[in-house]
């Protein structure tokens, strides 16, 4: 991939990963840790499915619900050593198109899987990873207090998953909307095989409204 090219993932493509990711994360890490579980999980043999992404000996990959049954959220971390780090800090991602959108699921979605009450703060959002809100009159119908007719003028880039390289780095982008209303663009980026979200996102539209949990 030339530097400084910039591409859009085929919709059917990541509709058929994601739904192989969702599948795969409900029966190896939600469906056994649940909501109200404290101790730490550890859920490395998910990677084992993971096509792009694998976990860098000697680091574990755990999850802990955060919260009581009903009212908190999934936290991630790698540990190695006795020390903690972020989840993606003890990864390591292929420059390949599984490892684009497993490196784009497991920074922006997975965080959001079991969130509840409280927990839904700064989780309470949709990533449009396969509809072209610029093309699809009905592509963003639904969220917020917003028509889509509303919002398309706001938008200067299409929905769906994109991927980006600059100065021998890549950088995958998706449009997530909150329930709020907001629109922002999330990225991971992904250099040395090595993926860091970068946050905070860029905010395409702002609703000025927020939900409170």
């Amino acid at each position: 991939m030339p530097d400084r090219s910039q591409f859009l993932l085929d919709a059917r493509l990541v509709a058929s990963k994601w739904e192989a990711l969702e599948e795969t994360a409900s029966a190896i890490i939600l469906f056994k840790s649940g909501c109200g579980i404290r101790a730490p999980l550890v859920i490395t043999p998910f990677f084992v499915h993971l096509e792009g992404i694998h976990v860098r000996p000697p680091f574990t990959v755990t999850a802990t619900f955060i919260g009581v049954p009903g009212d908190g959220h999934l936290l991630f971390d790698a540990e190695a050593g006795g020390k903690k780090e972020s989840m993606l800090g003890g990864l390591e991602v292929e420059t390949s198109l599984a490892g684009f959108i497993e490196a784009l699921y497991l920074a922006f979605h997975l965080p959001t899987k079991h969130a509840s009450g409280h927990g839904l703060y700064g989780r309470d959002y949709t990533l449009l990873t396969g509809v072209d809100t610029r093309d699809n009159e009905n592509g963003i119908d639904g969220y917020g207090p917003f028509r889509p007719e509303d919002l398309k003028p706001k938008l200067d880039r299409p929905a769906g998953i994109r991927v980006a390289k600059h100065r021998g780095k890549f950088y995958v982008s998706c449009i997530a909307v909150y329930d709020f209303g907001s629109i922002v663009d999330f990225t991971v980026r992904i250099a040395e095989r090595r993926a860091t979200m970068l946050w905070p996102p860029e905010v395409l539209f702002e609703s000025g409204t927020r939900i409170t949990y």
